[in-house]
């Protein structure tokens, strides 16, 4: 299944940390997600968005979201045997997330948990996305399930 040498989950080490993206989002960006998916008036329209609490236009947390699970894909979970996401929670959407902003992230592995035979395992972390200015935008923890180096 997998092509290249994989993180499996007995690779893994309570306290590891990842940080990884700087990932732009631009204004177009923001309307196209916001209008298939979360069509606020905040999100899709600059005109009305200048009267929200906001003052201008802004992502979508859905969009915050997903752009967090492209940068974690990109630089952490291709390189992991992973078997399936199995939970989000604590989603916490800290500040807005603006036109241009670019966004970054840190992962942290807070738990590992061998599942049933020791073919598997959960690994339990938190990731904190922050824009240019080092402000945390969104926290969410998570559980994923991994490939043990047998199943491999």
């Amino acid at each position: 299944m997998y092509d290249e040498p994989i993180t499996c989950w007995e690779d893994l080490a309570i306290g590891q940390v990842y940080e990884y993206g700087a990932v732009s989002i631009s204004e177009s960006e923001i309307i196209e997600f916001a209008k298939a998916y979360d069509p606020m008036p905040f999100h899709i329209c600059p005109e009305k968005a200048k009267q929200s609490p906001f003052g201008q236009l802004i992502a979508s947390g859905l969009h915050t979201l997903s752009i967090n699970q492209r940068m974690s894909f990109d630089h952490v979970f291709s390189q992991w045997a992973v078997i399936a996401g199995k939970e989000i929670s604590h989603c916490q959407f800290l500040a807005p997330v603006f036109a241009d902003d670019v966004l970054s992230a840190q992962l942290t592995i807070t738990d590992l948990k061998t599942l049933g035979n020791n073919a598997r395992g959960s690994v339990y972390f938190s990731i904190v996305t922050k824009n240019q200015l080092n402000q945390p935008v969104l926290s969410i923890r998570c559980e994923m399930i991994l490939a043990c180096k047998s199943r491999v």
